[in-house]
């Protein structure tokens, strides 16, 4: 059976300094949302800041190599249509692999989670929290597409526990032995 893919630290010291940043720039997305001034803050915006940071602090650099396209790790669980796109396919099609790295627990779950917690945060716990939450897999696109029209996006279904990273994939009819980890296969 397949585990879900997670981030590799890069050592205590430099993942509570890259959690320290995604954490400034939480904090103050937080207070922007918060405020009482007559100011009108986008939310989508606070939102994309605090999901652009994660992922470039924390995520991206933290993602375990080989990877297809420097994107998309081999050491993470590969749905049937996703490794399908890719196998026995030598160079990149046009218009690309149809592939996304999905946010097992929707990052949107996580960036709420953080955005409730900024002030209290510590740098360290934040890199806890990121380490322990987020969690991916490699779908298509048309997978992608399917989640979002049945309202999973940003959510986890509603009766899944909060926690299950397999969820979302189970309302495709998909179970984690059905993915495939493509560094295991020919092992």
């Amino acid at each position: 059976m397949a585990e879900i893919g997670r981030l590799v630290s890069l050592g205590a010291r430099r993942d509570r300094r890259d959690a320290a940043s995604v954490l400034v720039i939480a904090r103050h997305c937080a207070r922007q949302l918060e405020s009482t001034d007559g100011v009108t803050v986008r939310r989508d915006g606070a939102h994309k800041l605090i999901r652009e940071a994660s992922y470039y602090f924390f995520e991206r650099p933290r993602q375990p190599a080989p990877a297809l396209g420097a994107k998309y790790p081999l050491d993470y669980p590969w749905s049937p249509l996703a490794w399908g796109r890719i196998s026995g396919v030598g160079r990149r099609p046009v218009g690309g692999w149809g592939l996304v790295l999905d946010h097992a627990i929707p990052i949107a779950v996580v960036r709420d989670e953080v955005l409730r917690r900024a002030d209290a945060l510590k740098a360290d716990e934040l890199a806890e929290l990121l380490m322990k939450e987020l969690g991916f897999a490699v779908i298509s696109r048309a997978e992608d597409v399917k989640l979002n029209k049945m309202g999973v996006r940003s959510r986890q279904p509603k009766k899944a526990m909060p926690d299950d990273p397999w969820a979302r994939y189970r309302l495709l009819g998909l179970t984690p032995e059905d993915f495939v980890v493509p560094s295991l296969v020919g092992n």
